[in-house]
């Protein structure tokens, strides 16, 4: 399934890791529970819960990719900036009320506004796990 099917029944820290579970090591209960708590921007509409889902998945999936655990941090660190640097580009934001504020219309707001997130986070972490991982 990819992040906008999980999007559907999950919030979008779960749905984004779940869309990545299988790259990252997880299975998708483990994912499912790792994300359950970061959607919403950890319920206080802070860091968008699509980053936090793609964060978690590219620092484990490098990280684990490296036999040494000072490189698998240096460079986690980096893919992590790298891919905070693109949704920011695209986005211009990382808090959830910012990018919702990009919205004035309350229904509807999560397919409109989240679910791009959601579907770009995904597609980029991806990208960016490919790169840097080992």
């Amino acid at each position: 399934m990819n992040a906008i099917e999980y999007f559907q029944s999950n919030n979008c820290s779960q749905a984004v890791l779940m869309s990545l579970s299988h790259i990252a090591g997880l299975d998708i209960n483990q994912a499912r529970a790792l994300g359950s708590g970061f959607g919403g921007g950890m319920k206080h509409k802070e860091t968008c819960g699509a980053i936090t889902g793609a964060c978690m998945a590219i620092s484990h999936s490098v990280f684990i990719s490296y036999e040494d655990a000072d490189d698998g941090k240096e460079i986690a660190g980096q893919a992590v900036e790298e891919f905070m640097n693109l949704f920011k580009d695209k986005f211009s934001h990382f808090r959830c009320i910012d990018l919702l504020n990009t919205d004035s219309e309350e229904e509807g707001r999560r397919e409109r506004v989240c679910e791009p997130l959601v579907e770009y986070a995904s597609q980029i972490a991806k990208e960016v796990i490919s790169k840097y991982k080992k």
